[in-house]
């Protein structure tokens, strides 16, 4: 089981733009993270690993179908590669 919750980087003031990290970029980490392990075959690979993502996935719900319309210019194929849920 790999447990993820996004952080601050060493360099969060200069990107952050005054407002406190948290706010909102966390929740845009962390769907950058799962749409990364989705379109680079990671979950494909290590099927038998679970995986926990705090905040509810971030963005995830909203942008499901979007990321599902991208898979195929991403991938290059729209029927061979992992479909995104």
């Amino acid at each position: 089981m790999v447990f993820v919750h996004p952080t601050s980087p060493p360099s969060a003031a200069q990107v952050s733009l005054g407002r406190p990290r948290p706010m909102l970029e966390f929740i845009f980490d962390s769907t950058g993270t799962v749409s990364d392990l989705v379109f680079t075959g990671v979950l494909t690979r290590y099927p038998h690993v679970s995986w926990v993502f705090t905040h509810g996935g971030g963005t995830l719900p909203l942008l499901a179908d979007r990321r599902e319309l991208f898979r195929s210019a991403l991938l290059g194929h729209a029927e061979d590669g992992p479909t995104v849920q």
